[in-house]
């Protein structure tokens, strides 16, 4: 999946993201691994960013983020649907 990713990151619409935890403005924790950070930051992406996670990986809290991280638009989760403001 990865791999078709990679190649047809300006065609896509849409990108789900997983991740361990997210908070309220959007950031995340991954698996530690960077290929969704490495991915998302190509400059051709034009895709809405979808976090996916169970709502007890959604906390009140921020998460530490720099600032090259990129924030999800949407997180959805078992319970709700968060729209990340801006």
């Amino acid at each position: 999946l990865f791999l078709f990713l990679k190649h047809s990151y300006k065609r896509a619409d849409l990108i789900v993201v997983p991740g361990v935890a997210f908070d309220l403005s959007g950031h995340r924790i991954g698996y530690g691994k960077g290929y969704y950070d490495r991915f998302l930051q190509h400059p051709g992406r034009k895709a809405h960013l979808v976090g996916l996670c169970h709502d007890f990986q959604l906390i009140d809290g921020a998460i530490p983020a720099d600032r090259h991280d990129i924030r999800m638009e949407i997180i959805v989760t078992d319970r709700r649907i968060v729209y990340v403001e801006k």
